[in-house]
């Protein structure tokens, strides 16, 4: 009885083994198209986005970054870091403001005039 129960119980455990090893290649499959819809999402090179992710499938970062490509394309989506258009001006404000800040971090603030002075 009890090696009946042992060789149930092998047997249960190891034909969960296949279904795992299918399931972790469909995961690294889809993992890798999700890389590469997000590198073509924001604008990355494919050169760049496989030297990113050297140990992923190549081939599968292409099909997600083709994926994303068609997608964007037929709903007229732009990259997520596409520079501003010149002829847009709330955009042009932003940048402008934005390296106004940087060249007031730039600058090296003076110490206030009641700071007592360092022996």
């Amino acid at each position: 009885m009890v090696r009946i129960t042992v060789l149930l119980a092998s047997i249960f455990v190891l034909s969960g083994c296949e279904y795992l090893k299918d399931n972790s290649e469909e995961i690294a499959m889809n993992n890798a198209k999700a890389i590469g819809a997000a590198c073509r999402q924001i604008g990355t090179p494919l050169i760049e986005c496989y030297a990113s992710s050297p140990k992923v499938n190549k081939g599968n970062i292409f099909a997600g970054w083709k994926e994303m490509d068609a997608y964007m394309r037929d709903n007229k989506i732009p990259n997520s870091d596409a520079p501003p258009k010149e002829n847009d001006a709330e955009s042009s404000t932003v940048v402008e403001a934005t390296t106004a800040d940087k060249n007031k971090k730039a600058e090296d603030p003076k110490p206030p005039k009641n700071m007592p002075k360092e022996k």
